[in-house]
């Protein structure tokens, strides 16, 4: 098959996906055997998110051996997919590459609020290169989708075993509630701007994770607060210390060398010491101008 037959058969696939109670790839014992004398010869490549909901055989009803697909949650590039990218196209000849997006994904829903954390930051950090500022999660989805697109195209325009005008890569989105996957590259653009049209369902539910977001922030930010302000009998300890003759003298010892070498004493550094000390007083002013009335509010 040629490029064109193969988006061809993709695009019927996913048709034939929409009217389907069940995988129509061939997934039979026969093939399986086959495949594993033969080898695999995928006529795609597919980059798709690793939500469960997307499962690309099912979406293309494709079987063994047709789709080499690569996975990862926001369907995000780095130097791992491109590297399977480059083993599918240049060693098993496939030269139509999907860059796969959906609906409602979490990994692009989590970039715009901007509240993840420890590995998952890598992640976000990536869609948030491509999406900037939007706050749309389609067209979010749609930017994160292109970028993706736009990634492939650059790293493999000068490869030496990939022909990139041979190569055909093309951006898509699935619809995780519908089933029908939409190809970017088909809609004009005043059709683009309709799929991009929020609607009420998909507005109250941005809402409503703004909401989500923002009062969990506040719970744990009152919480801090809380103890904070509690352990400030602790700080005046450590602030009498500071100075007193004692800490004085403690300095001097670790100055001729009196302490062990692996005891942590960050508290005998001066500028450790007094920076902390300066940068609590101002925090705590700070929250006392919150604390106290305005001064037009006792006016009136």
């Amino acid at each position: 098959m040629n490029n064109t037959e193969v988006i061809e058969k993709l695009k019927k696939g996913n048709d034939l996906y929409l009217e389907s109670l069940h995988n129509e790839g061939d997934v039979s014992p026969e093939l399986r055997q086959k495949t594993a004398v033969e080898g695999q010869h995928p006529y795609a490549i597919v980059i798709a998110c690793s939500d469960s909901r997307v499962i690309p055989e099912a979406i293309f009803s494709a079987g063994i051996g047709e789709l080499f697909v690569i996975r990862v949650a926001g369907n995000v590039l780095d130097n791992h997919q491109l590297g399977s990218i480059e083993y599918a196209a240049s060693h098993l000849d496939a030269n139509v590459i999907v860059m796969l997006g959906h609906t409602r994904c979490g990994a692009v829903s989590a970039t715009i609020k901007g509240s993840t954390e420890g590995y998952i930051r890598y992640i976000t950090d990536d869609i948030r290169e491509a999406i900037g500022a939007e706050k749309n999660d389609y067209k979010a989805t749609v930017l994160n989708v292109k970028h993706g697109v736009n990634v492939i195209r650059r790293a493999f325009s000068e490869h030496p075993e990939i022909q990139s005008d041979g190569l055909d890569i093309v951006g898509a989105v699935y619809n995780v509630e519908t089933g029908k996957v939409d190809w970017l590259n088909e809609f004009p653009s005043h059709e683009a701007d309709e799929q991009f049209e929020e609607t009420p369902v998909q507005r109250v539910t941005r809402m409503e994770g703004i909401l989500d977001t923002a009062t969990a922030m506040l719970n744990d930010l009152e919480l801090k607060l809380e103890a904070y302000e509690k352990y400030q009998s602790e700080i005046k300890v450590l602030e009498e210390y500071y100075a007193s003759q004692q800490w004085k003298d403690d300095f001097e010892l670790d100055e001729k060398g009196g302490f062990p070498a692996d005891l942590k004493r960050g508290v005998l550094s001066e500028d450790g010491i007094y920076n902390l000390l300066e940068r609590n007083r101002e925090m705590m002013e700070r929250i006392r101008e919150k604390e106290e009335p305005n001064a037009m509010d006792s006016m009136e």
